[in-house]
């Protein structure tokens, strides 16, 4: 080799960038791959080294020479981890070395990471110099760059933890996300927003939508998937304005007033590792502020469709004088159309109402809705 091909190797040794990302873990049903694999040199492992190294100074830049048998490349070294059920110890369960596409196969289900090194080179030729060291064997032949692992590693560091395996229902819930009061339902100009706290975030890769309508349970709308992981909030609104689809004809026209609905998510880890939740929803009309009061009475107002008198009967009706709950009467665009005292009270006189579909609401003395039932007056 002449000196200016030699000069020019060992520039390109000296190149080799150590600037790097961290590396990534993605999981599979039984697998865990690793991506981005920081940069690393080419360097070389021997079965036996000299061990009086000859400095040379004449060749910028200055390095040792050294002869050496029964060299290897050094390729990147990963051990994958599983953490431990019972103390949350992280154990070695596998190693492997390769130089792209790092995958390790036929994993129990369980949270893993792996720990990557990758190699560098070796600089003990002078006790005040780092000096590359060159190794030759006896014949003079070029062996490569010597390096190695452990303290001479140019990367070290674990990933973020994976999940490999199913998932269950318990591993997924969601919960409305309005006032602490609500108690499933919404107004129809409300945003629906779903809050996952309590899920298991790291199990989910994907997940899926859908909104079935109570009574019926046609099936309204369906998103597909979605692979950027669980949102801690879910505004059900955006998801399907950003990804429409019909279902059972017609056109999606949004949620309507007085119409209960199943909000129904999906979500998945792999393959069948199918978990769901599901939660009712009550849509009450525009400007009439639906936010029912934990006493939810079990009333039934009689006849329906009524003409003159409106009966409320039930186990929870309370007839006592100290009752202060009001009665309401909406239109369904949410004008009040007729209020009463309910005190003592257990009918309601709708004679002068004209003709068409009205919300009856009690409200409490406190001011929570307790009750909210649709009518027909004819």
């Amino acid at each position: 080799m002449s000196f200016r091909n030699f000069q020019f190797f060992i520039f390109l040794f000296l190149l080799n960038s150590l600037f790097s990302q961290d590396p990534i873990a993605t999981s599979g049903c039984a697998r865990v791959d690793v991506l981005n694999i920081p940069d690393y040199p080419s360097v070389v492992s021997a079965s036996s080294v000299s061990t009086n190294p000859v400095v040379v100074r004449d060749i910028t830049p200055n390095h040792c020479t050294r002869r050496a048998n029964g060299t290897t490349l050094l390729l990147p070294r990963l051990t994958l981890q599983k953490k431990q059920d019972n103390n949350e110890a992280w154990v070695d369960v596998q190693t492997s070395k390769g130089d792209n596409g790092f995958r390790f196969d036929n994993l129990q289900p369980g949270f893993y990471r792996v720990f990557v090194e990758t190699p560098g080179y070796v600089d003990d030729c002078t006790p005040n110099e780092q000096l590359l060291t060159l190794l030759y064997n006896f014949l003079g032949q070029f062996m490569g760059v010597w390096g190695a692992y452990g303290p001479y590693n140019s990367f070290e560091g674990f990933t973020n933890e994976v999940y490999v395996g199913p998932i269950e229902d318990s591993d997924f819930t969601f919960v409305f996300d309005n006032d602490e009061d609500i108690i499933g339902a919404y107004d129809l100009d409300d945003d629906f927003i779903l809050n996952t706290a309590g899920s298991s975030y790291d199990k989910i890769s994907r997940w899926k939508l859908y909104v079935y309508e109570n009574g019926n349970w046609r099936n309204r709308f369906e998103s597909p998937f979605i692979r950027t992981g669980l949102p801690a909030l879910i505004n059900v609104n955006q998801v399907i304005n950003t990804n429409p689809n019909v279902f059972d004809g017609g056109s999606w026209a949004g949620f309507e007033a007085l119409k209960s609905y199943k909000i129904y998510i999906g979500v998945q880890a792999c393959g069948a590792g199918w978990a769901s939740h599901e939660e009712q929803a009550f849509m009450c009309p525009s400007t009439i502020n639906c936010r029912p009061d934990n006493r939810v009475e079990s009333l039934t107002i009689t006849p329906n469709p009524v003409r003159d008198i409106l009966n409320l009967t039930g186990s929870d009706y309370d007839h006592s004088p100290s009752s202060s709950d009001k009665v309401l009467i909406y239109s369904l665009s949410g004008s009040l159309v007729a209020q009463f005292d309910r005190t003592m009270m257990d009918e309601i006189n709708v004679s002068n109402i004209n003709p068409g579909s009205y919300v009856l609401r009690i409200i409490s003395s406190n001011g929570k809705q307790v009750f909210i039932q649709k009518f027909i007056k004819i």
